[in-house]
C-alpha cells in the first residue's frame, strides 16, 4: 500500500469511524440494537465457543441467548450449540475478538465474549473491512477510469446505497464483509488478467481465498465469483477461451484445495454438531416461491424494497446501457441483478426480516460500480445530460441518507406495503431536550413532558431516545426510566426501562442510553408523552445530565 492509500484508509477510518461512534452512541448492551443481537450473534458466537468455551453450552452465562436475542440455539443435555449461519464471519473478526479479548484481561473483570466492549468487536472489523473494501474497489476502477470518475462512483454507491447502512450500522451482518471479498476478488482477477496468459499463482491464490470465503460466507455468492472470472469476455469464441484457461489442473487444483481449506472449519462445525460433515443448518427454510418470485415486493415493498431504500438503483439499467459495448461488467451486473432478484423473491422470507432494503444486494454494488463508472464518467461531459444525472444522483443519495437516520434496524408497518410507514420513515423530524443535573432521593425525579405535535415538523415522532449520566450509591437498588404515552386525558402505553444493566459490577456511575418506540397508530393531535426516573426505594440518586430525543 502506497502513502497515498494509506493516507485515504487511516482518513476514512477515522471518519466513517466518527460517524459510526454517533450512530451506536445510544445502543447500550444486551438490547435489540447492538452489533450482538439475532442474526449478528448468530455469525459472532463461534468466537467466544471456540477462545473461551470450547463449545460447551453449559459453560456459557445463564440466559445468554434471551439476552442477544435468539440468535444461537444451546443444548444443555449434549452441550452443543448451535447456530445455523456459518463461520465466514467470524473468520474474519477473529482478529478483533483477539484484541478485546486481551484488552478485557488488561481492563476488565470479566473476559465472557459478551459484556463491555465485546459488543464493538462487529463495529471495528465491519469499519476495517469495509474501508479496504471501498479503496480496493477504487483501486480497481482505476484500471478504467480516471480519479475523479472512479472517487465520484465509489462515494456515489457507498452514500447511495444500502452499502452505508451495512457499513456504519448492522456492521455484524455479513455483507460489509462479502463487501470486502468481492473488492478483493475483481481487484485480484484484474491483476491476473493484466498478466496473461500467465497466472502469478500468489494472485490466484489470493483469489481463490477469497472466493472460498465468498462462499463460505453465503453459498449463492458463487455467483459473483463465476461472473467475475468472465470479465472482459465479450463473444463467445472470448468465453470459450477463458475457460480453457481457467480449467488448467494448476489452476483448478489449486483453487479447489484452498476452497477446502477454507470450509475445514465449517465441517467440522458440522460434523460436531449434527454428526454429518455436510448439514443444511435451515430446516424447513427454502424456496417455497420459486416459481412465482415475489419480484415486486423485492424491488418496490415499503418493507426492504430494494428500490425504496436505494432509489440509485433505478439507474443501473441507464448504466448497464451506456457501457454496454466500451466497459466490462455491464452484462454480469445486468444478470447479478437479475438472478439476486429472484433468489430474493423465491426466499420463503422475501423481505428478510429486519433489514435496510433488499440487503443481499450490499456486496454486488462492488460488482455495479463498473457500468456506474460509465454513467458517473458522463458528469465530465458537456450538455444538459450531466446536470441530470448530479440532480438524480444528489436526489438519491439523500432520500437514502434520510431513510438511514430515521430507521431504527427494523421496519414497523402493518404489512409489507404500509406505504404511510414509509412516508413517516421519510418525512420524520427530530428533537431535542437537555435535563439539568440533579441529587435526590425523590420516589419521581425528572418528570418531563414531551408533546410530539408540538415540535418543527407534522410527521409524527416515533422513537424516544434516552440519555443520563446517573450515580447511585448502590446500583443494585431498582431504579427505572418510565415512558408513559398519553392521548388527551387518557393513558394508553407505559412502559418500563429498567438501568441496573448499565452498571458494571464494581461501578456506581454510568451513562445509561436506551430508546423506545412509540405508538404510531393513534390520532395524533391529542398525544403527549410523559418521561422520568423511579426510584421506589428512595435511594440516594445523582443525575448528573442527558437528555430525551424525540425521533
Amino acid at each position: 500500500m502506497n502513502r497515498r492509500y494509506l493516507f485515504a484508509f487511516l482518513a476514512l477510518m477515522l471518519l466513517l469511524g466518527s460517524w459510526m461512534r454517533l450512530r451506536h452512541a445510544h445502543e447500550g448492551t444486551y438490547n435489540w440494537r447492538t452489533a450482538l443481537w439475532a442474526d449478528q450473534v448468530g455469525y459472532y458466537i463461534y468466537l467466544p465457543a471456540f477462545f473461551i468455551y470450547d463449545f460447551d453450552a453449559k459453560a456459557l452465562p445463564p440466559n445468554i441467548t434471551e439476552s442477544t436475542g435468539h440468535g444461537f440455539e444451546v443444548d444443555l443435555e449434549t452441550g452443543k450449540i448451535r447456530t445455523k449461519y456459518t463461520c465466514g464471519v467470524a473468520l474474519l473478526q477473529a482478529p478483533f475478538f483477539l484484541a478485546m479479548h486481551a484488552y478485557h484481561h488488561l481492563k476488565k473483570p470479566t473476559q465472557d465474549g459478551f459484556s463491555g466492549r465485546y459488543h464493538q468487536v462487529p463495529h471495528w472489523a465491519a469499519l476495517f473491512y469495509g474501508v479496504l473494501g471501498l479503496l480496493l474497489l477504487y483501486a480497481f476502477l482505476r484500471q478504467y477510469y480516471a480519479r475523479g470518475v472512479g472517487l465520484l462512483t465509489v462515494g456515489l454507491l457507498f452514500l447511495g446505497t444500502n452499502l452505508s447502512y451495512y457499513l456504519i450500522d448492522h456492521t455484524g451482518m455479513s455483507h460489509v464483509y462479502s463487501f470486502f471479498l468481492f473488492a478483493v476478488v475483481l481487484w485480484c482477477f484484474k491483476k491476473i488478467l493484466q498478466k496473461a496468459p500467465e497466472v502469478p499463482l500468489g494472485w490466484w491464490l489470493g483469489l481463490s481465498l477469497a472466493a472460498a470465503l465468498i462462499v463460505l460466507i453465503r453459498p449463492t455468492n458463487a455467483l459473483f465469483v463465476g461472473l467475475v472470472l468472465l470479465l472482459e469476455v465479450r463473444s463467445w469464441a472470448q468465453f470459450k477461451a477463458r475457460l480453457l484457461w481457467l480449467l488448467r489442473p494448476k489452476l483448478l487444483l489449486s483453487g479447489l484445495g484452498v476452497l477446502l481449506l477454507v470450509l475445514l472449519p465449517q465441517l467440522l462445525y458440522w460434523q460436531y454438531v449434527s454428526g454429518s460433515l455436510v448439514h443444511y443448518s435451515y430446516g424447513n427454510e427454502g424456496f417455497p416461491y420459486w416459481n412465482r418470485p415475489k419480484l415486486g415486493a423485492v424491488w418496490f415493498a415499503p418493507n426492504n424494497g430494494l428500490l425504496t431504500y436505494t432509489p440509485l438503483l433505478l439507474l443501473l439499467p441507464l448504466a448497464i446501457g451506456v457501457g454496454w459495448k466500451k466497459q466490462p461488467g455491464a452484462w454480469q451486473s445486468g444478470v447479478a441483478f437479475l438472478v439476486v432478484s429472484y433468489l430474493c423473491g423465491a426466499w420463503h422470507l422475501y423481505s428478510f426480516g429486519c433489514g435496510f432494503g433488499a440487503r443481499n444486494f450490499v456486496e454486488y454494488t462492488a460488482l455495479f460500480a463498473l457500468p456506474f463508472g460509465a454513467l458517473v464518467a458522463l458528469l465530465f461531459k458537456k450538455g444538459w445530460l450531466r446536470w441530470v444525472l448530479a440532480l438524480g444522483f444528489v436526489a438519491s443519495i439523500g432520500m437514502t441518507q434520510k431513510l438511514f437516520f430515521t430507521f431504527d434496524k427494523c421496519f414497523f408497518g402493518q404489512d409489507d406495503w404500509d406505504y404511510a410507514e414509509y412516508q413517516r420513515l421519510l418525512f420524520r423530524g427530530y428533537h431535542r431536550q437537555g435535563l439539568t443535573p440533579e441529587n435526590t432521593t425523590e420516589e419521581y425525579l425528572h418528570t418531563v413532558k414531551l408533546h410530539t405535535t408540538d415540535y418543527l415538523n407534522r410527521a409524527p415522532f416515533e422513537q424516544l431516545w434516552l440519555e443520563a449520566h446517573v450515580v447511585t450509591e448502590d446500583a443494585s437498588k431498582p431504579l427505572s426510566w418510565v415512558v408513559e404515552t398519553h392521548a388527551g386525558d387518557s393513558l394508553v402505553q407505559w412502559q418500563q426501562i429498567p438501568i441496573q444493566p448499565y452498571f458494571a459490577s464494581n461501578d456506581r456511575s454510568a451513562w445509561i442510553r436506551t430508546s423506545v418506540g412509540l405508538p404510531h397508530d393513534l390520532p395524533r393531535q391529542d398525544l403527549w408523552h410523559k418521561v422520568y426516573f423511579w426510584n421506589p426505594e428512595r435511594a440516594p440518586v445523582r443525575v448528573l445530565g442527558g437528555h430525551f430525543s424525540l425521533k
